[in-house]
């Protein structure tokens, strides 16, 4: 039998023997279900260099399994008794793989698996789950899903890896796409005319795709277009600040419309920002960041405080830009720091230094706090806590004395003052530079160090 034949055939006999095995503990399960299944996924379960069963750092923390290749930790696997719900211990798990910053980690009781990238930016604990997989639900969906990011030649290529990576994009552009068609039909639902009525009716029921009908169906259902009161349509979405450059004109030479409703609107500013920035209607190089207490605009007409400046080689023209649209748009990232590497992914420190000083951190969050404690002590906690407000994201704060308002609240020194810890390796020293800026005008002096 092939290793898939197997893997199958052990998940199918693992959820026909189910009642039995939710009567029994953790180690139990452990060698009943959990062992077996990573060695049909061709992992030597007795060899301590590629199946660690128990690995703890310094600060107590700890975890059941770490997957490796090379001495380095691959995947951190948590098992738990079969009658345990795994739900409450996501937060244990993440936040030990994020300090140690592996990439790719599992929550199991043998008969579920919840697989999650721990790293991924800019999520909650539940967002960065890509796979939750049901040995009763469906043994066969859980056989190949376990294999598609779990299987140890492709983690130890990286193709696993990019395979989850590409999943959980996948997932969330599925999510973005039907909160846009929610949005564009309820503008067509609204429309309670009899044409429109019996036009929706004939396409529901034409329509080949189950999964799209019966997302048509709920909408109607909810508008009430077939039967009940149609509501009123969502107030449109109104644009952002103008753009400081003139907006692109079309057919007609007239300036496109700078306030759209709804989606429309949202698609009409991408378009124009693309068409202002793109790589491939001009060479940018990168000149310089910067900080203005007062407040600058960028060529999207965004407010910025922290923001960067791009120069077109082939125009000479200069333009200030924030992060985002920087990467988003322009195509390109900040530049490497201080000559070493610019992508800090799957690597650990072992120090930074600032103004001449060196100063040893373990996890790259101790980077980021590392540098919030001497510049606290530089400037007061005051002036630092009013110069670091503006580096924040899109939809929640860096910085805060409240540590309910954080997702991974880390202390800076003793002044009862948090920052963020939820980044990936590469945001902390993004962030570390950015306090710096914010602060001191200039992130000069400050490398990072990385271990052997």
């Amino acid at each position: 039998m092939s290793r898939m034949s197997d893997l199958d055939a052990l998940i199918t006999r693992l959820a026909a023997n189910a009642d039995a095995l939710l009567k029994r503990g953790e180690m139990a399960t452990r060698l009943a279900a959990i062992d077996p299944v990573l060695q049909a996924l061709g992992w030597d379960t007795v060899n301590l260099d590629e199946v660690d069963p128990e690995i703890s750092d310094r600060s107590g923390g700890r975890v059941d399994y770490g997957l490796r290749h090379g001495g380095r930790d691959l995947v951190l696997v948590e098992a738990k008794a079969a009658s345990v719900n795994i739900e409450k211990h996501q937060e244990q798990l993440l936040n030990y793989a994020f300090s140690v910053g592996v990439e790719m980690a599992a929550l199991t009781n043998g008969l579920m698996w919840q697989l999650y990238l721990p790293m991924a930016p800019g999520r909650s604990w539940d967002q960065r789950r890509f796979a939750n997989i049901d040995f009763r639900t469906d043994a066969a969906a859980g056989a190949i899903a376990l294999q598609r990011f779990l299987n140890r030649d492709d983690t130890v290529s990286g193709a696993a890896l990019a395979e989850a990576q590409g999943e959980l994009e996948r997932q969330e552009r599925a999510l973005k796409v039907r909160a846009e068609l929610e949005a564009g039909w309820q503008d067509v639902l609204s429309d309670h005319r009899t044409a429109t009525r019996d036009l929706v009716a004939r396409t529901i029921a034409e329509l080949p795709d189950a999964d799209v009908a019966n997302f048509l169906r709920g909408l109607v259902q909810r508008t009430g277009l077939l039967g009940a009161t149609v509501r009123d349509p969502a107030p449109p979405d109104i644009a952002p600040a103008r753009p400081a450059a003139s907006p692109p004109t079309g057919a007609s030479g007239d300036a496109e419309a700078a306030v759209t409703p709804g989606t429309k609107a949202a698609a009409t500013r991408a378009s124009r920002w693309q068409e202002l920035l793109s790589p491939e209607t001009h060479d940018w190089e990168y000149v310089r960041s910067g900080y203005s207490a007062d407040g600058v605009h960028s060529i999207t007409g965004r407010p910025l405080k922290t923001y960067h400046v791009l120069r077109d080689r082939r125009s000479g023209d200069e333009v200030t830009v924030g992060g985002g649209e920087m990467a988003t748009y322009a195509g390109i990232e900040p530049p490497a720091v201080d000559g070493g590497p610019s992508d800090f992914s799957g690597k650990r420190p072992s120090a930074f230094r600032l103004d001449g000083g060196r100063h040893e951190v373990s996890h790259w969050r101790g980077v980021l706090a590392g540098v919030c404690d001497l510049v606290v002590g530089q400037v007061g906690l005051e002036r630092f806590a009013q110069a670091v407000e503006p580096v924040r994201g899109k939809t929640r704060v860096y910085f805060s004395p409240d540590r309910s308002a954080l997702f991974m609240p880390t202390p800076i020194a003793n002044a009862q003052f948090f920052v963020e810890g939820n980044f990936s390796a590469n945001d902390c020293v993004r962030r570390a530079r950015q306090v710096l800026t914010a602060v001191r005008g200039s992130d000069d002096g400050f490398s990072v160090e990385i271990a052997d």
